[in-house]
Order: C-alpha cells, then sequence, then structure tokens
C-alpha cells in the first residue's frame, strides 16, 4: 500500500509525500520501496543517497520473486550485466508471469534494446497483462513507448481489452433489462 501511495504522490509531483510513503515501506523493510526512494534522490540530485537505497536492494532481494526489483537497483548502480543475469533468473523460474515479462520490457527499454522490450511486452499481454495505466504511466518504458512497434502492440492489445469489456457491458445491460442470460452469467 505504502508503494502505490508513493507512487501516486510522485505522478503527482509531491515528491517530500512519496518519500514519506516510501519511508514507511522502509520501515517494514521493503525492498521495492528503497529501489522508490532511491530513484527520486536520484531525480533531486541526492547520488549519495539513492547509491545507498539501491545497494539496500541488491542486499535484501536476494530471492526471486515476481515481483522483484533487484534488476533495476542494478541497473541504477551500473550493473547492466548482473541486472540481466537476473532477469533471466526470473525469467526461468516464471516462464509464463506478465509481471516478470513487464519487468523484462521495463529494463530493455531503460537499457535502450527496444527491439527486446517490444518482444516482452508483447509476452507480458500473451500472458494476461490488461493494466494499460501501469502502462501508460511507468518512465522505464519511456524510452520505447513511441516507436511504431511498441505503440503498434500496444494500441491493438488495448482495443481487444476495450472490446471485451464492452461486451462484457452489453451482455450485463442484456440480463439487466431481462433480454438475455449470455454465457458469462448463466448457471449451467
Amino acid at each position: 500500500a505504502f508503494i502505490s501511495l508513493g507512487t501516486c504522490y510522485e505522478h503527482l509531483g509531491e515528491d517530500s509525500k512519496a518519500v514519506d510513503q516510501y519511508n514507511l515501506g522502509i520501515d517494514q523493510d521493503d525492498p521495492a520501496a528503497y529501489l522508490c526512494r532511491g530513484r527520486i534522490y536520484l531525480k533531486q540530485g541526492y547520488k549519495d543517497l539513492a547509491y545507498a537505497d539501491f545497494n539496500a536492494v541488491v542486499e535484501k532481494d536476494t530471492v526471486l520473486t515476481e515481483d522483484s526489483d533487484r534488476q533495476f537497483a542494478l541497473y541504477f548502480l551500473w550493473r547492466y550485466e548482473e541486472a540481466l543475469d537476473w532477469q533471466k533468473a526470473l525469467d526461468t523460474r516464471f516462464p509464463d508471469s506478465k509481471v516478470v515479462d513487464f519487468s523484462r520490457a521495463c529494463l530493455y527499454s531503460v537499457l535502450n534494446r527496444p527491439e527486446d522490450a517490444v518482444t516482452a511486452m508483447e509476452a507480458a499481454f500473451k500472458h494476461g497483462l490488461n493494466n494499460f495505466s501501469l502502462i501508460d504511466n511507468n518512465e522505464y518504458l519511456d524510452a520505447v513507448s513511441d516507436i511504431p512497434e511498441f505503440k503498434s502492440l500496444e494500441e491493438k492489445h488495448r482495443a481487444k481489452h476495450n472490446a471485451l469489456i464492452e461486451s462484457i457491458r452489453k451482455e450485463i445491460r442484456s440480463i439487466l433489462s431481462g433480454e438475455g442470460s449470455g454465457p458469462a452469467f448463466s448457471n449451467s
């Protein structure tokens, strides 16, 4: 919860409130909170504080989990090969994870590997990613968000998702009006 709220404050440009939230996450020893706070420190020019936070992530985030942030801390510490190695270990451990695929897309984007980022994003969509606000508001994807292949891929999956939502809405309206009982809502 602290990370989500901190991220909201960041998007509102309220970095001090974001840091307050990340500090609450750090009080609970959450490596992601260190990463987020470190990114703010880096943006503000406090490199020593930022690198201390990134090193804390590397020290604490040592178990392969879908939501691991170690690869990004390694990236910020200029340890690119280690970041890629960690990401590859995540890919091996969680081959069908939209979360890991999305992280891979983000990592490849910041490493300026746009083709790999697009391929990873395609895998994330294949595995069920449909959180478009996460995509729209993720600065890790800035390097690829405007390239035609990425935009085309995102637009295609956004359209599919929106069509699905609209079909569900129509089915609900039909049921509520007494005109139908579509397959998604049948009792059988």
